[in-house]
Protein backbone atom coordinates (compact mmCIF):
# COMPACT_ATOMS: atom_id res chain seq x y z
CA UNK A 1 0.00 0.00 0.00
CA UNK A 2 1.18 3.57 -0.99
CA UNK A 3 1.98 6.46 1.32
CA UNK A 4 -1.59 8.25 -0.70
CA UNK A 5 -3.41 4.88 0.36
CA UNK A 6 -3.56 5.11 4.61
CA UNK A 7 -5.18 6.47 6.72
CA UNK A 8 -3.58 8.94 9.40
CA UNK A 9 -4.03 6.59 12.14
CA UNK A 10 -2.79 3.64 10.28
CA UNK A 11 0.19 1.84 11.82
CA UNK A 12 3.44 3.20 11.08
CA UNK A 13 5.14 0.75 8.07
CA UNK A 14 8.58 -1.31 8.88
CA UNK A 15 9.61 1.21 5.58
CA UNK A 16 7.95 4.65 7.32
CA UNK A 17 10.24 3.19 10.53
CA UNK A 18 13.73 2.71 8.62
CA UNK A 19 12.93 6.55 7.02
CA UNK A 20 12.98 7.90 10.20
CA UNK A 21 15.48 6.38 11.62
CA UNK A 22 17.90 7.26 8.01
CA UNK A 23 16.07 11.17 8.78
CA UNK A 24 17.50 11.40 12.15
CA UNK A 25 20.76 9.75 11.23
CA UNK A 26 21.10 12.37 8.37
CA UNK A 27 20.08 15.10 11.04
CA UNK A 28 23.20 13.89 13.45
CA UNK A 29 26.13 12.73 10.84
CA UNK A 30 28.23 11.29 12.40
CA UNK A 31 26.64 10.17 16.05
CA UNK A 32 25.70 6.96 16.78
CA UNK A 33 21.94 7.18 18.51
CA UNK A 34 19.59 4.82 19.70
CA UNK A 35 16.03 5.06 19.03
CA UNK A 36 13.61 4.98 21.10
CA UNK A 37 0.31 13.37 13.85
CA UNK A 38 -0.44 16.53 15.82
CA UNK A 39 -3.72 16.49 16.33
CA UNK A 40 -5.58 19.56 15.72
CA UNK A 41 -4.57 19.03 11.75
CA UNK A 42 -5.95 16.02 11.52
CA UNK A 43 -9.12 16.60 13.78
CA UNK A 44 -11.16 18.69 10.04
CA UNK A 45 -10.16 14.93 8.35
CA UNK A 46 -11.37 12.61 10.90
CA UNK A 47 -15.06 15.54 11.18
CA UNK A 48 -15.31 14.96 7.51
CA UNK A 49 -15.13 11.88 7.38
CA UNK A 50 -17.45 11.00 9.78
CA UNK A 51 -20.12 12.94 8.60
CA UNK A 52 -19.20 11.95 4.85
CA UNK A 53 -18.53 15.25 3.82
CA UNK A 54 -15.31 16.20 1.22
CA UNK A 55 -11.99 15.05 2.96
CA UNK A 56 -9.77 18.09 2.76
CA UNK A 57 -6.07 17.52 2.36
CA UNK A 58 -4.88 14.31 4.36
CA UNK A 59 -2.74 15.18 6.79
CA UNK A 60 0.82 14.35 7.26
CA UNK A 61 1.78 10.82 8.34
CA UNK A 62 4.06 11.91 11.71
CA UNK A 63 6.47 9.61 13.32
CA UNK A 64 7.14 10.62 16.91
CA UNK A 65 10.71 9.14 18.50
CA UNK A 66 12.59 9.12 21.59
CA UNK A 67 16.60 8.62 21.14
CA UNK A 68 19.84 8.89 22.96
CA UNK A 69 22.93 10.80 21.54
CA UNK A 70 25.82 8.26 22.30
CA UNK A 71 28.44 11.13 21.87
CA UNK A 72 26.82 13.30 24.73
CA UNK A 73 24.83 11.27 26.31
CA UNK A 74 21.92 13.14 25.91
CA UNK A 75 18.39 11.80 25.55
CA UNK A 76 15.79 13.28 22.92
CA UNK A 77 12.80 13.21 21.54
CA UNK A 78 11.65 14.29 17.55
CA UNK A 79 9.24 14.36 15.11
CA UNK A 80 9.18 13.58 11.82
CA UNK A 81 7.55 13.90 8.38
CA UNK A 82 8.00 10.37 7.15
CA UNK A 83 5.82 11.55 3.85
CA UNK A 84 8.51 14.82 2.79
CA UNK A 85 11.61 13.24 3.84
CA UNK A 86 14.16 15.65 3.93
CA UNK A 87 15.26 17.58 7.65
CA UNK A 88 13.20 20.36 8.40
CA UNK A 89 11.90 22.46 11.58
CA UNK A 90 8.58 22.37 13.31
CA UNK A 91 7.00 25.57 13.39
CA UNK A 92 3.49 24.66 15.41
CA UNK A 93 2.51 22.62 11.64
CA UNK A 94 3.26 19.45 10.02
CA UNK A 95 2.99 20.85 6.30
CA UNK A 96 5.45 21.30 5.04
CA UNK A 97 8.28 19.50 7.34
CA UNK A 98 10.04 16.99 7.53
CA UNK A 99 12.20 16.31 11.13
CA UNK A 100 9.73 18.64 13.21
CA UNK A 101 12.43 19.44 15.69
CA UNK A 102 13.96 17.63 19.04
CA UNK A 103 14.43 18.46 22.01
CA UNK A 104 16.55 17.48 24.22
CA UNK A 105 14.54 16.03 27.93
CA UNK A 106 16.70 14.50 31.39
CA UNK A 107 18.73 11.98 30.38
CA UNK A 108 17.88 10.06 33.20
CA UNK A 109 14.08 9.66 32.04
CA UNK A 110 14.70 7.58 28.43
CA UNK A 111 13.51 3.88 28.35
CA UNK A 112 16.25 0.68 28.18
CA UNK A 113 16.55 -1.37 24.70
CA UNK A 114 16.83 -5.17 25.28
CA UNK A 115 20.55 -4.77 23.65
CA UNK A 116 21.13 -2.22 26.24
CA UNK A 117 19.63 -4.68 29.20
CA UNK A 118 22.00 -7.60 27.93
CA UNK A 119 25.40 -5.45 27.65
CA UNK A 120 24.13 -4.47 31.32
CA UNK A 121 24.01 -8.45 32.13
CA UNK A 122 26.96 -9.10 30.84
CA UNK A 123 29.32 -6.30 32.30
CA UNK A 124 27.59 -7.25 35.47
CA UNK A 125 28.75 -10.85 35.60
CA UNK A 126 32.03 -10.43 34.25
CA UNK A 127 32.65 -7.48 37.13
CA UNK A 128 35.43 -8.95 40.05
CA UNK A 129 33.00 -7.15 42.44
CA UNK A 130 30.40 -9.07 41.16
CA UNK A 131 32.79 -12.29 40.46
CA UNK A 132 34.38 -11.83 44.42
CA UNK A 133 30.41 -11.88 45.94
CA UNK A 134 29.32 -14.63 43.94
CA UNK A 135 32.91 -16.52 45.43
CA UNK A 136 31.79 -16.16 48.87
CA UNK A 137 28.60 -18.30 48.62
CA UNK A 138 30.30 -20.97 48.35
CA UNK A 139 27.94 -22.57 45.73
CA UNK A 140 27.84 -26.26 45.41
CA UNK A 141 29.72 -27.56 41.81
CA UNK A 142 27.21 -27.15 38.71
CA UNK A 143 25.36 -24.25 40.24
CA UNK A 144 25.56 -20.91 38.47
CA UNK A 145 24.65 -17.29 38.69
CA UNK A 146 22.53 -15.03 36.72
CA UNK A 147 21.63 -11.43 37.25
CA UNK A 148 18.22 -9.71 36.42
CA UNK A 149 18.59 -6.28 35.30
CA UNK A 150 15.58 -4.23 36.37
CA UNK A 151 16.47 -0.13 35.35
CA UNK A 152 14.97 2.88 37.66
CA UNK A 153 14.55 6.15 37.35
CA UNK A 154 16.05 7.64 40.76
CA UNK A 155 16.10 7.86 44.41
CA UNK A 156 17.65 11.49 44.40
CA UNK A 157 16.50 14.67 42.89
CA UNK A 158 20.32 15.68 42.00
CA UNK A 159 21.10 11.98 40.08
CA UNK A 160 21.41 12.50 36.81
CA UNK A 161 22.47 9.16 35.71
CA UNK A 162 19.89 6.16 33.67
CA UNK A 163 21.23 3.35 36.62
CA UNK A 164 19.77 -0.11 36.52
CA UNK A 165 19.74 -2.73 39.12
CA UNK A 166 20.94 -6.02 38.90
CA UNK A 167 19.09 -9.03 41.02
CA UNK A 168 21.16 -11.77 41.35
CA UNK A 169 19.67 -16.02 41.18
CA UNK A 170 21.28 -19.09 41.68
CA UNK A 171 20.62 -21.73 39.00
CA UNK A 172 20.65 -25.29 39.96
CA UNK A 173 19.91 -27.00 36.82
CA UNK A 174 20.89 -26.35 33.29
CA UNK A 175 17.79 -26.05 31.92
CA UNK A 176 16.07 -23.21 29.88
CA UNK A 177 12.80 -23.17 31.77
CA UNK A 178 14.69 -23.24 35.43
CA UNK A 179 12.67 -21.49 37.43
CA UNK A 180 15.93 -19.03 38.65
CA UNK A 181 13.42 -16.74 40.68
CA UNK A 182 13.14 -19.64 43.56
CA UNK A 183 16.96 -18.63 44.54
CA UNK A 184 17.70 -15.25 45.12
CA UNK A 185 20.81 -13.91 46.24
CA UNK A 186 21.24 -11.47 49.04
CA UNK A 187 23.27 -8.72 46.99
CA UNK A 188 22.16 -7.10 44.23
CA UNK A 189 24.67 -4.49 42.36
CA UNK A 190 23.80 -1.61 40.84
CA UNK A 191 25.62 -0.02 37.27
CA UNK A 192 25.24 3.23 35.34
CA UNK A 193 23.44 2.03 32.00
CA UNK A 194 25.47 4.70 29.54
CA UNK A 195 29.32 3.83 31.08
CA UNK A 196 28.27 -0.06 32.01
CA UNK A 197 30.17 1.24 35.31
CA UNK A 198 30.20 -0.77 38.75
CA UNK A 199 28.02 1.88 40.91
CA UNK A 200 27.76 -0.08 44.12
CA UNK A 201 26.75 -2.92 45.34
CA UNK A 202 23.54 -3.27 47.53
CA UNK A 203 22.75 -5.68 50.06
CA UNK A 204 19.57 -7.75 50.49
CA UNK A 205 17.09 -7.73 53.69
CA UNK A 206 15.99 -11.48 53.76
CA UNK A 207 14.66 -11.93 56.99
CA UNK A 208 11.32 -10.10 58.75
CA UNK A 209 12.79 -6.91 58.99
CA UNK A 210 15.18 -4.48 57.07
CA UNK A 211 18.70 -5.54 58.30
CA UNK A 212 21.18 -6.87 55.74
CA UNK A 213 24.39 -8.88 56.20
CA UNK A 214 27.29 -9.13 53.85
CA UNK A 215 27.35 -12.04 51.87
CA UNK A 216 27.62 -15.42 53.59
CA UNK A 217 28.04 -19.03 52.44
CA UNK A 218 24.95 -20.67 50.39
CA UNK A 219 23.09 -22.77 52.50
CA UNK A 220 20.94 -25.27 49.91
CA UNK A 221 17.45 -25.58 49.59
CA UNK A 222 15.62 -27.11 47.17
CA UNK A 223 14.56 -24.86 44.29
CA UNK A 224 10.76 -24.73 43.30
CA UNK A 225 10.32 -25.90 39.71
CA UNK A 226 7.38 -25.22 37.08
CA UNK A 227 8.70 -26.74 34.13
CA UNK A 228 6.90 -30.05 33.52
CA UNK A 229 10.07 -31.91 32.87
CA UNK A 230 11.40 -30.53 36.43
CA UNK A 231 8.40 -31.42 38.45
CA UNK A 232 8.91 -34.33 41.03
CA UNK A 233 5.00 -35.19 40.39
CA UNK A 234 2.90 -35.97 37.36
CA UNK A 235 1.01 -33.23 35.37
CA UNK A 236 -2.83 -32.96 35.82
CA UNK A 237 -5.02 -34.91 33.32
CA UNK A 238 -8.06 -33.55 34.58
CA UNK A 239 -8.64 -30.67 32.55
CA UNK A 240 -10.98 -31.10 29.41
CA UNK A 241 -10.41 -29.27 26.16
CA UNK A 242 -11.73 -25.53 25.82
CA UNK A 243 -12.88 -24.38 22.30
CA UNK A 244 -14.14 -20.82 20.93
CA UNK A 245 -16.24 -21.06 18.09
CA UNK A 246 -18.55 -19.16 16.28
CA UNK A 247 -20.23 -20.87 13.46
CA UNK A 248 -21.51 -17.45 11.88
CA UNK A 249 -17.99 -15.56 12.60
CA UNK A 250 -17.54 -12.51 14.38
CA UNK A 251 -20.03 -9.94 15.48
CA UNK A 252 -17.47 -7.22 14.06
CA UNK A 253 -15.89 -6.29 10.38
CA UNK A 254 -12.67 -4.87 9.29
CA UNK A 255 -11.49 -2.66 6.51
CA UNK A 256 -8.17 -2.32 6.77
CA UNK A 257 -7.39 -1.31 10.53
CA UNK A 258 -10.70 0.56 10.48
CA UNK A 259 -13.02 -1.48 12.78
CA UNK A 260 -16.91 -2.10 13.31
CA UNK A 261 -18.59 -3.81 16.06
CA UNK A 262 -22.18 -3.10 16.76
CA UNK A 263 -22.45 0.84 16.84
CA UNK A 264 -18.49 1.19 17.70
CA UNK A 265 -16.29 2.24 14.60
CA UNK A 266 -12.66 2.85 15.75
CA UNK A 267 -9.34 2.15 14.11
CA UNK A 268 -6.48 -0.12 15.52
CA UNK A 269 -3.41 0.78 16.12
CA UNK A 270 0.25 0.10 17.41
CA UNK A 271 3.10 1.34 18.51
CA UNK A 272 6.73 0.71 20.02
CA UNK A 273 5.88 1.83 23.33
CA UNK A 274 2.03 1.68 24.05
CA UNK A 275 1.24 -1.51 22.42
CA UNK A 276 -2.45 -1.91 21.07
CA UNK A 277 -3.74 2.26 20.85
CA UNK A 278 -7.54 2.64 19.55
CA UNK A 279 -7.85 5.82 17.46
CA UNK A 280 -11.06 7.75 16.38
CA UNK A 281 -13.64 5.82 18.61
CA UNK A 282 -17.67 6.74 17.07
CA UNK A 283 -20.23 5.61 18.74
CA UNK A 284 -23.73 5.86 16.81
CA UNK A 285 -22.02 8.22 14.58
CA UNK A 286 -20.85 10.65 17.44
CA UNK A 287 -17.31 11.71 18.20
CA UNK A 288 -16.47 10.13 21.71
CA UNK A 289 -12.56 9.67 21.88
CA UNK A 290 -9.76 10.69 19.62
CA UNK A 291 -7.26 8.38 21.02
CA UNK A 292 -7.24 5.38 23.75
CA UNK A 293 -3.86 3.85 24.93
CA UNK A 294 -2.34 3.05 27.80
CA UNK A 295 0.00 5.75 28.96
CA UNK A 296 1.28 3.49 31.95
CA UNK A 297 1.29 0.58 34.28
CA UNK A 298 2.75 0.18 37.15
CA UNK A 299 3.60 -3.04 39.07
CA UNK A 300 4.92 -2.92 42.39
CA UNK A 301 6.10 -6.00 43.80
CA UNK A 302 4.62 -5.47 47.16
CA UNK A 303 8.30 -5.04 49.58
CA UNK A 304 8.75 -1.73 50.74
CA UNK A 305 12.28 -2.28 51.84
CA UNK A 306 15.73 -1.10 49.78
CA UNK A 307 16.64 -1.57 47.26
CA UNK A 308 13.00 -3.79 46.69
CA UNK A 309 11.26 -0.53 46.13
CA UNK A 310 12.19 -0.23 43.12
CA UNK A 311 11.66 -3.36 41.88
CA UNK A 312 8.43 -1.76 39.69
CA UNK A 313 7.98 -2.44 36.77
CA UNK A 314 6.49 0.22 33.80
CA UNK A 315 4.93 -2.80 32.04
CA UNK A 316 3.76 0.20 28.85
CA UNK A 317 7.23 2.02 28.73
CA UNK A 318 9.43 -0.90 29.85
CA UNK A 319 7.84 -3.68 28.69
CA UNK A 320 4.39 -3.72 25.84
CA UNK A 321 7.30 -3.50 22.96
CA UNK A 322 9.20 -6.69 23.91
CA UNK A 323 6.32 -9.00 24.57
CA UNK A 324 4.38 -8.27 21.55
CA UNK A 325 4.47 -10.52 18.90
CA UNK A 326 3.51 -10.07 15.16
CA UNK A 327 0.44 -11.76 13.49
CA UNK A 328 0.39 -13.32 10.31
CA UNK A 329 -1.82 -14.91 7.42
CA UNK A 330 -1.57 -18.72 8.00
CA UNK A 331 -0.49 -18.28 11.75
CA UNK A 332 -2.43 -20.88 14.06
CA UNK A 333 -4.62 -18.44 16.43
CA UNK A 334 -7.31 -19.22 19.21
CA UNK A 335 -10.53 -19.10 18.20
CA UNK A 336 -12.16 -16.21 15.79
CA UNK A 337 -9.95 -14.09 14.59
CA UNK A 338 -8.90 -10.84 12.50
CA UNK A 339 -5.38 -10.04 10.90
CA UNK A 340 -5.22 -6.34 10.54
Amino acid sequence: MSASQLHPFDTLTPGEIQLGAAILRNAFPGVTLRFNPIKKDVVPYLEAERLGQPLPTKPARLLFSYFHRLDTLGFFKAVLNVETRRPGLHQGTSQGCQLIGTIQINSNIGSCRVDELIEIEEACMKHPAVLAEIKKMQLPAGYTVCNDPWIYGTDSATETRRLAQCYMYIIDVDHPQSNHYSLPCTFSPVFDQVTKELVRIDYLPTGKDAKTQPTQPWKPVKCVQYAHDLLDEPTRTDLKPYIVRQPEGPSFSAEGQEVSWQKWKFRVGFNNRDGLIIYNATFDGRQTFYRLSMSEMTVPYGDPRKPYHRKQAFDAGDGFRYYRQPTRPGMRLPGPHQVL
